[in-house]
């Protein structure tokens, strides 16, 4: 069983309440002793939170023994005031804690006097658990860190109870989660790691967790699952094992990277019309089809500057998008204290200022739109010493319409069920700091860095499982640490960020520079024909591809999966990437 336990710099790797760790000086430590054997009790543990002014806080904390005794099932009264229960996940209502009189610090007490000094403390992301109670205690096994999934993520408790434990909890059914029957699962669980033992876990439930028929799994295996050994088996080879056949249809020079004959069937097409015909004809005979048309590609070779000119277009104002004007200012602001005021709301690109006689006035280019956006939203108007400033869009002919552009962007079901984060602290950025804050509104399904926002990771996007918790999120106000962080809807599609910018960071600090680039800004809003003309002849192999790929769609079956890729190139050095559609056809 120790050699499960995570060790002092795994703890402080995964977050974990640490002596004399930062941010933590305040937390109360158990009187644990320095060692404990394979013979130390296992107390499972659960915490229920609810979201209050000052960010999540203890609302309720159960402790189940190995025996399956709840020794302690207690609610908690938050000190400060509640503005979200979070009553589907914690069951917790106001009715609930009206009676409530116990504080953490009495919580704190009876688990000090409950635990011996041997005890080891078992749960599912138990580093969230021991944060809410403010409690350090070295001796523990998280089992969302036995049972890994690849890549880092975590499988949830309700399915390693299913799969492992043949146990249903947290049922729909139910309001709430119940943090007793959570505190037996995550110890049962431990407790059929422990005995079974990695090797066997991987043998008896590959299949079930992680989609992969069982192989022989050579060597030892210390510690925690890992199934990387499972990515070593290739799609094309499971469907030749299965006897599926596979079909790749393009021309020769597309064909010269596929030599796994036992693998595909190959059929050499001169045209995309001869392409679409064969596909039509023999389409339903193959489990998998890979379709490569060449039209897009001759056309670009034969075209590269009408091609280069299109993307200078969407460049250009996408690029005005991300553009705010700053002022004025104290004759006193340089571009220091420009980029200050307004990183909390996103990575500053570039900071221009315009010095005039009587005003100064800064061109602020924002690496994404939302932080222009946030910030725009926050600071529409502010007192600077003594001096309004306000924050507003440069207008062009470019930027008439951009209101209509972020609502369909808002509207846009990429973003739909995905919110963008600033403000984030170096201290405060780690991924399950922000899991814990936000999936209190809702199951997250994915935590990434926002583009651009450079080493210290201080804007995020966070994505939902469902879009009610994007609109639960926005209504509250969610501090991490002392820090309030700023939040609006994803406006950026996970493809635009790199059409955006071309050019490396600049900050311009004379007035000459200003000058020079007050002119950029004002030559390049306006160039001519920008708005709406088009290279005609990339419309016209556009219209062909989109009829050919509408003609293959129509001849699949239901429910089949299709997928088009349109892939990224790279000019004058730099990279536009592509786009994917995924669609599974219904009728």
């Amino acid at each position: 069983m120790s050699s499960y336990l995570l060790t002092e710099q795994e703890r402080i790797k995964k977050n974990f309440p640490v002596k004399g760790g930062r941010g933590f000086e305040s937390f109360v430590c158990t009187q644990a002793d320095d060692h404990v054997t394979d013979s130390s009790p296992l107390y499972g543990l659960d915490c229920e939170m609810c979201i209050t002014q000052e960010g999540p806080e203890l609302t309720r904390v159960a402790v189940v023994t190995s025996r399956g005794q709840c020794v302690l099932d207690e609610l908690v009264k938050p000190f400060n005031a509640i503005i979200n229960y979070c009553t589907r996940f914690s069951g917790i209502t106001r009715s609930m804690l009206k009676n409530v009189t116990t504080r953490l610090h009495e919580v704190q007490t009876k688990l000090m006097a409950l635990l011996p000094r041997n005890a080891v403390l078992v749960g599912h992301s138990l580093d969230n658990d021991l944060r809410a109670l403010r409690l350090i205690h070295p001796h523990v096994i998280d089992t969302s860190l036995l049972y890994r999934k690849e890549f880092g993520q975590r499988f949830k408790l309700k399915l390693l109870a299913e799969v492992i434990l043949k146990r249903e909890i947290q049922s729909e059914e139910r309001r709430g989660h119940d943090p007793c029957e959570d505190a037996q699962a995550a110890l049962d669980l431990a407790h059929y790691f422990i005995t079974k033992g990695p090797r066997q876990v991987v043998e008896c439930h590959l299949q079930d967790l992680w989609g992969v028929e069982p192989f022989p799994v050579n060597g030892a295996l210390n510690g925690s699952v890992n199934t990387h050994p499972a990515s070593s088996l290739l799609f094309g080879h499971a469907l030749h094992k299965a006897g599926l056949p596979a079909l790749f249809l393009g021309q020769s020079d597309a064909l010269n990277g596929v030599s796994s004959n036992h693998l595909w069937r190959r059929h050499y097409c001169n045209s995309d019309k001869e392409t679409v015909c064969v596909f039509q004809r023999v389409c339903q005979s193959y489990s998998l089809s890979l379709v490569q048309f060449s039209s897009l590609s001759e056309d670009l070779r034969k075209n590269p500057t009408g091609e280069t000119h299109t993307l200078q277009q969407m460049a250009l104002r996408l690029k005005l998008m991300c553009v705010l004007f700053v002022g004025p200012l104290p004759h006193t602001y340089t571009e220091k204290n420009v980029h200050t005021l307004l990183k909390p709301y996103g990575t500053l690109r570039s900071v221009s200022l315009l010095q005039s006689t009587h005003t100064l006035h800064a061109v602020v280019e924002f690496h994404l739109l939302e932080g222009a956006q946030l910030a725009l939203q926050s600071l529409s108007s502010l007192q600077v010493q003594d001096t309004v400033v306000k924050l507003q869009r440069p207008v062009s002919e470019l930027t008439l319409d951009l209101e209509a552009s972020l609502a369909e962007l808002q509207n846009d079901i990429q973003n739909s069920h995905m919110i963008y984060v600033g403000g984030l602290s170096r201290r405060h950025h780690h991924h399950d700091d922000l899991l814990n804050a936000f999936s209190a509104f809702g199951r997250i399904c994915d935590i990434t860095p926002a583009k651009g926002s450079g080493k210290s990771q201080r804007h995020t996007r966070i994505k939902f499982v469902s879009s009610d918790s994007v609109c639960a999120a926005l209504d509250s106000v969610v501090q991490l640490g002392n820090r309030k962080l700023n939040m609006c809807r994803a406006l950026t599609p996970p493809h635009m960020h790199t059409w955006t910018h071309t050019d490396p960071v600049t900050m311009e600090t004379n007035g000459e520079a200003a000058g020079s680039e007050e002119r950029t800004v004002s030559e390049e809003a306006e160039p001519a024909g920008l708005t709406c003309a088009q290279d005609g002849g990339m419309q016209c192999v556009m219209r062909g591809l989109d009829r050919n790929v509408g003609k293959m769609f129509r001849a699949l079956e239901r429910h089949t999966l299709s997928i088009v890729i349109l892939p990224g190139i790279i000019r004058d050095k730099v990279e536009y990437p592509g786009l994917c559609f995924i669609q599974v056809k219904q009728v």
